[in-house]
């Protein structure tokens, strides 16, 4: 398998992953608070010693709650996963 093989296998995994947890968000009509949403933004800018309004300008909402609903979507899968 060569390098380029494997990272195309890995991106479309990812991918893959990426739609069936934005698909088990809309399923189970997670959804994202504006509390949480702030929480977020203030987050990346202190992460990226940035100023908020800048951060908000750079991520559109939409995408921001859409990260946050795959997020919790995940934090779903792994509560209810039975592994042995």
């Amino acid at each position: 398998m060569t390098h380029t093989f494997s990272t195309q296998v890995l991106a479309e995994r990812r991918v893959n992953i990426r739609l069936a947890l934005e698909k088990i968000a809309e399923l189970e009509n997670i959804e994202v608070t504006d509390e949480e949403l702030e929480e977020e933004y203030k987050k990346i800018s202190e992460t990226h010693n940035t100023d908020l309004d800048r951060v908000k300008r750079a991520i559109p909402e939409k995408d921001l709650k859409l990260d946050l609903a795959v997020s919790k979507a995940m934090d779903l899968v792994k509560e209810n996963a039975n592994i042995k």
